[in-house]
């Protein structure tokens, strides 16, 4: 006989022991019934404390932010770094004759920091496809890899990284 046949049968034992026994139980003055609620509120009851001292024993720590830890530095970019970084968040799309247009421009502010502007290339090339700028710009403000899935809904092919765009 299989592993399974006995796991089956171990459950239909189980199962007709708590159906003999539902609601009577025997204590040393005789059978003292009890109701399903009782039972049930108590059994709730029980878990409840034990998972709560579990939860808060298992409870994870609130993760930090880079700049929220301590000794934080932000990384400092060189204008090509950056330009590698945008390139490869967002892509690039090809116009109507093939030509490449970057989804971002890499900017590189006094202290060094990248950031990835919006193309405005690529806003004309949205503005004669007679799609929304402000909608892209406002999607792409929530995070840089939500403005190429704008441009992919709304049929532009987004392509990735590509090495030598001139």
């Amino acid at each position: 006989m299989g592993s399974v046949h006995i796991l089956i049968l171990a459950g239909l034992f189980i199962i007709a022991l708590c159906r003999h026994t539902k609601g009577n139980h025997e204590s040393s003055k005789g059978i003292n019934p009890i109701t399903p609620e009782e039972e049930v509120g108590d059994n709730f009851d029980m878990f409840n404390k034990k998972r709560k001292g579990e939860e808060e024993a298992n409870m994870p720590q609130k993760r930090l932010r880079p700049d929220e830890r301590r000794g934080y530095r932000p990384r400092q970019f060189t204008p090509e770094e950056c330009k590698g970084v945008c390139m490869k968040a967002e892509g690039y799309i090809l116009n109507d004759s093939g030509k490449h247009i970057l989804v971002s421009v890499a900017e590189v502010d006094k202290q060094n920091n990248c950031k990835c502007g919006a193309n405005k290339e690529l806003l004309d090339f949205l503005k004669a496809k007679n799609l929304s700028t402000t909608d892209f710009l406002n999607v792409r403000s929530k995070h840089l890899s939500k403005g190429s899935t704008w441009l992919k809904d709304h049929g532009i092919t987004v392509h990735g990284l590509a090495v030598n765009l001139e």
